[in-house]
């Protein structure tokens, strides 16, 4: 009996075609035909997983959308990950205008240490919140000019940077946590605005200690105050979510497992340029991480940076299409939170799996991209172990082995005690 070609089918077989005809990316029919398989796999783990989880939750946040656009307000999404949200929002309202702001954390940090070393700018209500966090160094030539190329990108999108006291709301888009990135645009374009005016809609909120606008941000999964979130640090061990809700997402693992994986095809924004454009590479132009990775998770179809790349907007893609999917069921009269919910929760059990190395529970799927792409926490002992299996001179096969070995410790004692012995070992004349 013929199979029945589902509409899901088309928009996932339309989709991949997109993809695997990207211009530059896989450059000749054998490649694409090589990946075609890959890509269909890692569309139809998106599609069970990751896609439900993110719509439903982006999908809690559409009453305060729709309602801050009906006031007038401003909404804009921020970096890679605001991208997905504003996508998603878009398949329920096709029409609201949200820009996009393609930010990161290092470009704030440049255009802060710009005003503050350069222009005589202070704010220590700023210094007090950002001072809890850990702040890389900024280099003269990293905050030159980074303030007026942050305001001319700002300004060429259309937000009002030029208003201290701006006459509209502006709500920021994105994942979470913190807030920091509305708390430093406030501070250095809209000093004057009071309460809420600047606010953050986001999946994970988690409050910063001394937020100067404490009330500004809102979370649609998790939103813990300052107290209960210990000011917004990442837990390194697996919390507790009894209803599946997803404060699994508070561990640092579930989220770069969902970042990593949903980032889309570029990289984080380099830097902004003179005439306010960001700078920004291609996932293709960048090697794969390794070091920070157990090779025996990693899937060998998946590790050429143009198939990360087509990854990546695979799964862009099948977050986007399952947007549309529910917003279909919407206009039906559905429930979008039910019809999502085995979705959503299948997402988060995947993602306990997957900390708790519990690897034969995952959707195989999302286990082998995961696997390939993304580091966990145990990230300094993996390098540790690479460093110390390239010092024994151990072959391909027998390296193999002791990361096999190595892949089944659910221990932190263990894993030490383990390259201890490797290093005891005589390495290779």
């Amino acid at each position: 009996m013929a199979t029945k070609y589902t509409e899901r089918d088309k928009e996932c077989e339309d989709s991949l075609e997109a993809v695997l005809n990207t211009p530059g990316l896989f450059t000749s029919e054998a490649d694409r035909d090589a990946v075609t398989q890959a890509l269909r796999d890692a569309y139809n783990a998106a599609w069970e997983t990751i896609a439900p989880f993110y719509v439903r939750a982006v999908h809690r946040m559409l009453e305060d959308v729709r309602a801050a656009a009906a006031r007038g307000a401003i909404v804009a999404s921020v970096g890679r990950d605001g991208e997905n949200v504003r996508e998603i929002v878009l398949a329920f309202e096709p029409g609201l205008g949200i820009i996009e702001i393609p930010l990161n954390r290092s470009i704030v940090r440049r255009a802060l240490a710009d005003l503050k070393h350069n222009h005589g700018r202070a704010f220590p209500d700023l210094d007090a919140m950002l001072g809890t966090m850990s702040w890389k160094t900024i280099s003269p030539e990293e905050m030159a000019n980074a303030a007026q190329n942050l305001k001319t990108l700002l300004r060429r999108l259309g937000l009002p940077v030029d208003e201290p006291e701006p006459r509209k709301d502006i709500i920021l888009l994105d994942n979470g946590m913190r807030g920091t990135a509305r708390a430093a645009l406030k501070q250095m374009y809209w000093p004057q605005a009071k309460g809420t005016l600047v606010q953050g809609f986001y999946l994970f909120r988690t409050a910063a200690y001394f937020d100067p606008q404490p009330n500004a941000d809102r979370g649609y999964l998790f939103d813990l105050d300052a107290d209960t979130s210990d000011g917004g640090k990442n837990l390194y061990v697996l919390p507790d979510d009894p209803d599946l809700e997803g404060l699994t997402f508070r561990a640092e693992d579930a989220l770069v497992l969902i970042e990593v994986l949903t980032s889309g095809p570029k990289l984080s924004t380099d830097r902004i340029d003179a005439h306010g454009h960001p700078v920004q590479r291609l996932f293709r132009d960048e090697p794969l991480r390794e070091k920070s990775i157990n090779p025996v998770r990693r899937s060998a179809r998946y590790l050429d940076p143009r198939v990360y790349e087509g990854v990546l907007r695979t799964i862009r893609a099948a977050i986007g299409n399952h947007a549309r999917y529910a917003a279909r069921h919407e206009q039906d009269g559905a429930d979008v939170q039910e019809l999502l919910r085995p979705g959503h929760e299948r997402m988060v059990k995947n993602t306990r799996a997957w900390i708790a190395g519990d690897l034969d529970a995952m959707h195989p799927g999302l286990r082998e991209l995961a696997g390939t792409y993304c580091w966990t926490n145990q990230w300094p002992t993996i390098a540790k172990l690479a460093d110390a299996i390239n010092a024994a001179g151990l072959s391909a096969e027998t390296a193999r082995t002791v990361w096999a070995e190595f892949d089944e410790l659910r221990d932190d004692t263990a894993r030490k005690a383990f390259i201890e012995r490797l290093t005891s070992w005589p390495t290779a004349a």
